[in-house]
C-alpha cells in the first residue's frame, strides 16, 4: 500500500474528528463556534495531505531534496495558514479569538500528524541494521 494512501484516510479522520469536537462544544457549552470552524480541519486535511506526498516524492529523489521539500511543506502550511487567518480576522472582528485559537490547535495536529507519518515512512524505508 502507497503511504500516501495510508495517509489521506487517516487525515480526514483527524479533521473528522476535530470538526466533532467543534459541534460539540458549539452544541453543549455556552461557547458560540463561528461556522467556518467546521470546514477548517478538512481544509488542512487536504493541505497536508498534498504536502505529505510532495515530501515523500522528493525523498524518494535524495536527502536534501527532502529537506529542502519538508521546509518548504512547513513553510507554505505556515503562510496559507497566516493569510486565512489575516483575511478571516480582518472581515470578522468579533470572530478573532476563537477563530484563530481554533485554526492554531488544528495547525499543531496536523503538524505531528504530518511529522509522525514521515517518520514513520523514513522508518520503513531505512534498511535495518
Amino acid at each position: 500500500m502507497k503511504p500516501v494512501s495510508r495517509f489521506a484516510p487517516v487525515a480526514f479522520l483527524l479533521a473528522a474528528g476535530l470538526a466533532l469536537v467543534v459541534f460539540f462544544l458549539n452544541a453543549l457549552t455556552a461557547m458560540v463556534v463561528p461556522t467556518v470552524m467546521y470546514y477548517v480541519p478538512f481544509g488542512f486535511a487536504i493541505l497536508t495531505a498534498a504536502l505529505y506526498a510532495n515530501v515523500l516524492k522528493a525523498s524518494a529523489r535524495s536527502a536534501q531534496r527532502f529537506v529542502t521539500a519538508f521546509m518548504a511543506a512547513v513553510t507554505t502550511k505556515l503562510l496559507l495558514t497566516a493569510s486565512f487567518l489575516g483575511v478571516y480576522i480582518y472581515n470578522f472582528k468579533m470572530q478573532k479569538v476563537p477563530v484563530a485559537l481554533g485554526t492554531f490547535i488544528i495547525y499543531v495536529a496536523f503538524t505531528i500528524l504530518l511529522v509522525r507519518y514521515l517518520r514513520i515512512t523514513g522508518e520503513e524505508d531505512t534498511p535495518q541494521r
